[in-house]
């Protein structure tokens, strides 16, 4: 069954929500949403003693509706369970109804009436009556009824199906129909067709007869509600609510798909069109419970929130559940959202209403003690009546309760437009007693116009003038709870904590809220002494401001009634007397100040002394080093020169030098310039022109280092004088092709040579030649041959060589030999050939003449079948010439055989053959076989990295010898392959190698096998055993076992760094001093491991206990005996209380019931958790002692000792102790 708003976080009810077979069950605080009821037991025609009415009986009452009358009265519905106090005498109630109560202006009561089994949860004003919304909680339909003036029932209409159906808001039409919203879980009678979903929103229009007009449901498949409505000022109709859809009628994108409701605004036209929908909301909860239209034409909504993100972006969010308000203009776009709450508590609003001054007034419910709520709570939840300004701003706020819950559920301005209703429940009676499983229901009227009379004092720390800050001290009367300033009329407002300080002339403003939220009236206090505008600034004038090498005289112009000061290049102030007379370039500072301090300060650079002579001219030639030509040059003159530039030429007369003056200079000399600077300042410099020179420099010499006949070259030497700077010749007379002399000149034929020379100023000298006639290096004629034919003995033959007769030296040589002198004819005895030259009287060298002598035939020419490295024989074919009569062959130097046909060589060796022509002459030729290899190459070695057990892929390598040309491998018996690179084994196998050489022998085959290589993980360690599963404070000592096959045990803690265990044999433990993670693995030695078994230790728990020990006892008295009960304070902790009584070093017993504590004696007590671990002994009474205890709740509070000394106890929000401090009083 749902409920008006969602208002009522507290209930004394749960309704059965079966259809037609309700239950009423009392029970206490079960359904966050249902009833709560309220307070006293004052008569019904009592008037109102102060601003608060009760409506009470002996069962549950509780204040659920409010509305102002035109009377200026009011009507109240409460829901009841009472038969007696102010419900007695009204008629029977079957459990549960409605007493609508009617007030006059005087708070009297004027009527009251019953509704038995009606739920009252909204009520309007007619000119001839009222309207009454709600459910009839029996049928569970929603109601609406007519009353008239004295509440008697006109006509009534009830609508709904099978299921739960409530109406739980209604608003008046200007044409006087009726607008009812709620919601609805049913989906026939009155909703057939029309349910969306598990509870839809649902709006009516009844016309003023009761007759349907119209009804809509809005939402999706989820919980759906709207909990209030009004008219908006361009006729149209508001709903607020909450919705969990999203879908329907509230898809993904308009709401947030949390499974939390949103906050729903919808609009519809006067004739049930759906015109808009608005949602707001974040990730968490968030209704608009409340609704109130706004003079602009917007509305403004009021709620619950507990998100911070979505449209909660960006607003402070203080507490678990924020009383919210969001207002929104008459186009339906937000213009502001305000929250109120405290931290880790929960406040909400169930009613808002416009006030004729444009502030808003709101009723709800809030735990809050913090903030705003400072001082105000009463104890769990309070009812809460806020009042804010037109911005949210808050302006009162005040709290009713007591140690129970207490709420205002609804609120209504009467029509004075000076005073508000709150209406709700209060679980304390008027004497402050607290009312327990009961409720009253309260009615508080609070004036919207009360403010306090007490004037806050204002007083500054400076009333002089001044140009410093002042501070403002505000005193506040003693009433004031929330204390505000600002500044200016237009500041905003804050709260004051301690004295303002204040930079300008302004209003200061106060106002302050008392304990029962009366907002005082706005004090102002003028601030009008601070005086920061400096004076004028002083004006500096100077007598002369053109440059000058003369001093500067400055006087100075000050503002009147100010003191006169003035500084140079920053140093220390002067009192101005007079004009300052200046030296120097400087910076002058002239400052002027006021009574209160203010200055002002105006610089002056004075920069046009100037006692610096300028730059001295530059001279620029156009050329600086020696000539002979002219010299032309130009002056530079500084830039702080003027226009007085002048020059004069040796002793010569000044000339002016301007733009078109030209110098130019034929003979050395020196140069004079000068300058003068505006200020007077004169600077001269000269330049002397000694490098003009026009005199040639000497002829250069030339000797020759031979003058005799030679075949060699020659060398001439050219010396030249000092100042040659170019020194050139050539042996080239036609162009002179001149060349840079640096080395004698070697010359190689007869010629002329040619010499001159050029000074630093280009003057050339005269040319110098020498003939050189002596060079000789013609070769004599080429000697001739002639042959004696005849046979002057067995084969051999004479040359005779002719030589010229230049001949000085006659020389020949026999087959490439050394070279002979020559003196007789030259005898053959095989063929060969002869050489001959000739050398003159000057050592040149005929070319040399030649001829071939044939003794006997051509020789044989020997061919071998293989010219390339081969372990195979090699046969020899042997070509002899044509003239042979006898072919003979050997081999090493062995006998001749005569040669029949090709020779097969089985080694190395010479073979020699031999040709015999018809005269006896022979020849012999000679062939060196020494390419026959038969000795095959080693054994390739082989070698693999790595070689030790190993999980990644193995890398061989093979040597081969160096006589291998092809190198050979195979994996596994498989193809021989060219080997290029090393070999990669993935998996154990056997590799082969070979080498051949370049004879192609094979070497031996080498083998290898790789089987290191294991990727097979180990077994899985084990926990074979943990020593404690319980709770301990202690150790923990796990048992593991690693398999054989283990290489390494490996273990690591908490997420860390793989670490081994050492120790032999399989069986390893683990300490553990503190919960962990423990992890193991195996390893194999070639690096693998096991899967990893982990084990998490949770069970170690060396933290005592942290709660309180709380003593109860049935008489505060010491020295007399009585019963102690103890309770933890912790109840989350699972702990056990041992106790002994007068000391500590007895045995310790378990506390289960009240322990009877002898007078004059103390009790120990401690808690010990499931782990072991004991908290601290805390102790209860006295011995004699000399000190008086004072408990609060069961904990040690106060202590009072006989020196009077005083120190109280202070602990956190679960009851721990945190610091115990000496007060004065308490």
């Amino acid at each position: 069954m749902m409920f008006r708003k969602q208002r009522w976080p507290g209930t004394r009810f749960i309704i059965n929500s079966e259809k037609k077979r309700s239950v009423i069950l009392p029970v206490c605080l079960l359904w966050a949403g249902l009833f709560l009821l309220s307070t006293n037991a004052s008569a019904l025609n009592d008037t109102l003693q102060s601003e608060q009415i009760r409506f009470a009986g002996s069962g549950e009452d509780s204040a659920r509706a409010v509305v102002g009358t035109s009377d200026g009265g009011f009507l109240v519905s409460a829901l009841t369970t009472s038969i007696d106090g102010d419900a007695g005498g009204l008629g029977t109630l079957s459990s549960v109804g409605s007493v609508v109560i009617k007030y006059d202006s005087s708070n009297k009561v004027l009527w009251r009436k019953l509704y038995d089994t009606y739920y009252i949860r909204d009520l309007a004003v007619l000119p001839d009556g009222f309207i009454a919304v709600g459910d009839n909680y029996l049928k569970q339909d929603g109601v609406i009824l007519k009353l008239n003036s004295s509440g008697e029932i006109q006509w009534k209409k009830e609508m709904g199906g099978t299921m739960s159906d409530s109406l739980n808001a209604v608003a008046l039409g200007e044409d006087g129909s009726i607008i009812a919203v709620g919601n609805s879980s049913s989906k026939d009678n009155d909703l057939a067709g029309m349910n969306k979903g598990e509870a839809d929103a649902w709006i009516v229009q009844i016309s003023s007869s009761g007759n349907l007009m119209w009804a809509r449901t809005f939402g999706g498949s989820v919980q759906d509600s709207f909990l209030d409505v009004t008219f908006l000022r361009d006729g149209n109709i508001m709903v607020v609510g909450n919705s969990f859809s999203v879908n329907g009628d509230l898809p993904v994108g308009l709401v947030h798909d949390t499974g939390h409701s949103n906050a729903i605004a919808v609009k519809y036209s006067k004739s049930g069109i759906l015109l808009s929908k608005n949602t707001f909301g974040g990730t968490s909860y968030e209704t608009f419970n409340t609704i109130s239209g706004t003079m602009d034409g917007g509305f403004i909504a009021a709620g619950r929130s507990s998100s911070s993100d979505g449209d909660l972006s960006g607003y402070p969010l203080n507490s678990f559940n924020g009383a919210l308000l969001v207002k929104y203009n008459i186009y339906g776009n937000r213009e502001w959202v305000r929250l109120l709450g405290g931290v880790g508590h929960s406040d909400e609003f169930y009613s808002i209403v416009q006030t004729p001054d444009g502030k808003y007034a709101t009723a709800g419910r809030s735990d809050s003690n913090e903030g705003p709520f400072l001082g105000l709570n009463k104890g769990n939840n309070d009812g809460m009546m806020a009042e804010f300004d037109a911005q949210g701003q808050l302006l009162r706020l005040d709290l009713i309760g007591s140690q129970g819950h207490d709420y205002f559920y609804a609120g209504a301005l009467l029509f004075s437009g000076t005073k508000y209703i709150a209406v709700g429940d209060t679980q304390y009676r008027l004497d402050g007693t607290y009312l327990k499983k009961k409720t009253d229901a309260v009615i508080q009227v609070y004036d919207l116009n009360a403010r306090s009379e007490a004037i806050p004092e204002f007083s500054v720390d400076n009333p002089e003038l001044t140009n410093k800050d002042v501070e403002v001290t505000i005193k506040y009367p003693l009433e004031a709870n929330v204390k505000q300033y600002k500044l200016g009329s237009d500041g905003v407002w804050q709260t004051y904590l301690t004295s303002v300080r204040i930079s300008e002339n302004t209003l200061l403003w106060a106002r302050f809220m008392n304990s029962k939220g009366v907002q005082s009236k706005e004090y102002s206090f003028d601030i009008n002494n601070i005086d920061k505008i400096p004076p004028s600034i002083p004006t500096i004038i100077a007598d002369i401001t053109a440059p000058t090498n003369g001093n500067v005289t400055v006087t100075i112009s000050y503002p009147r009634d100010t003191k006169k000061e003035y500084r140079i290049d920053g140093g220390a102030w002067i009192t101005y007397m007079g004009p300052v007379v200046l030296t120097n370039n400087v910076k002058l500072e002239a400052k002027a100040t006021d009574k209160v301090g203010n200055s002002s300060t105006e610089r002056m650079d004075v920069e046009n002394i100037d006692r610096i002579a300028p730059e001295r001219p530059v001279f620029v030639p156009n050329t600086t080093i020696t000539t002979n030509n002219s010299v032309k040059l130009s002056v530079i003159y500084p830039e702080d020169g003027g226009s007085f530039n002048e020059y004069k030429i040796g002793s010569g007369d000044w000339h002016t030098y301007d733009f078109y003056t030209h110098i130019e200079l034929d003979s050395n000399t020196i140069i004079y310039a000068r300058t003068r600077d505006q200020a007077g300042n004169t600077s001269e410099s000269n330049f002397e022109i000694n490098y003009i020179d026009k005199i040639p420099p000497t002829t250069p010499t030339i000797s020759l280092d031979y003058m005799m006949p030679t075949n060699k070259d020659v060398k001439a030497t050219i010396e030249y004088s000092e100042d040659s700077i170019i020194r050139e010749y050539t042996t080239t007379k036609l162009n002179y092709d001149w060349k840079s002399y640096t080395n004698p000149v070697i010359v190689d034929s007869n010629t002329e040579v040619y010499a001159r020379s050029r000074d630093a100023a280009g003057n050339y000298s005269e040319i110098k030649s020498v003939q050189i006639t002596n060079i000789d290096k013609t070769p004599p004629t080429l000697p001739t041959f002639s042959i004696d034919l005849s046979k002057i003995s067995e084969n051999k033959k004479m040359v005779v060589i002719n030589y010229s007769n230049d001949s000085e030296k006659k020389e020949y040589r026999v087959n490439g030999g050394d070279w002979l002198n020559y003196n007789s004819a030259v005898i053959f005895s095989e063929n060969g050939t002869l050489e001959a030259r000739a050398v003159d009287t000057l050592g040149n060298i005929s070319s040399p003449s030649s001829i071939d002598v044939a003794v006997g035939p051509d020789k044989a020419i020997i061919n071998s079948n293989n010219m390339q490295q081969t372990n195979q024989n090699i046969l020899i074919t042997v070509r002899y010439a044509e003239s042979s009569v006898k072919k003979e062959y050997r081999i090493n130097k062995e006998d001749w055989n005569i040669y029949t046909g090709s020779i097969e060589l089985t080694f190395n060796g010479t073979i020699e053959a031999r040709s015999t022509d018809n005269m006896g002459y022979w020849s012999v030729s000679s062939y060196r076989i020494d390419n026959i290899d038969k000795v095959p190459p080693i054994k390739p070695v082989i070698s693999a990295s790595p070689h030790v057990p190993t999980i990644n892929n193995v890398v061989v390598s093979i040597d081969y010898p160096q006589d291998a040309e092809t190198k050979e491998y195979r994996k596994n018996s498989g193809r021989w392959t060219t080997y290029t690179n090393n070999i990669i084994f993935s998996d154990n196998g056997t590799v082969e190698a070979r080498a051949k050489d370049a004879a192609g022998n094979y070497s031996p085959v080498s083998s290898f096998t790789v089987n290191n290589i294991d990727r097979v993980a180990p077994q899985t360690p084990s926990i074979i055993s943990i020593s404690d599963n319980k709770l301990t404070n202690k150790y923990v000592i796990i048992s593991v076992a690693y398999p054989a096959d283990t290489y390494s045990k490996q273990y690591r803690i908490n997420n860390g760094s793989w670490k081994t265990k050492t120790n032999k044999g399989d069986i390893e433990y683990f300490d553990f001093e503190e919960n962990g993670k423990l992890e193991i693995r195996s390893v194999k030695e070639s690096g693998i491991a096991s899967d990893i078994i982990s084990y998490t230790v949770t069970n170690i728990d060396k933290t005592p206990p942290s709660g309180s020990i709380l003593f109860n006892a049935d008489n505060p008295k010491y020295y007399v005996a009585r019963h102690v009960s103890v309770a933890y304070s912790n109840e989350a902790e699972k702990v056990t209380m041992k106790y002994q009584i007068g000391s500590t070093t007895g045995l310790w017993l378990d506390y289960k019931t009240p322990v009877e504590l002898p007078a004059n004696k103390k009790l120990y007590v401690y808690a010990t958790d499931e782990a072991g671990n004991v908290g601290f002994v805390w102790e209860f009474g006295k011995e004699n002692s000399s000190a008086t205890y004072f408990y609060e709740k069961g904990r040690l509070k106060f202590i009072e000792l006989d020196s009077g000394e005083k120190y109280e106890y202070n602990y956190d929000n679960n009851g721990n102790l945190q610091k115990i401090t000496k007060v004065s009083s308490f």
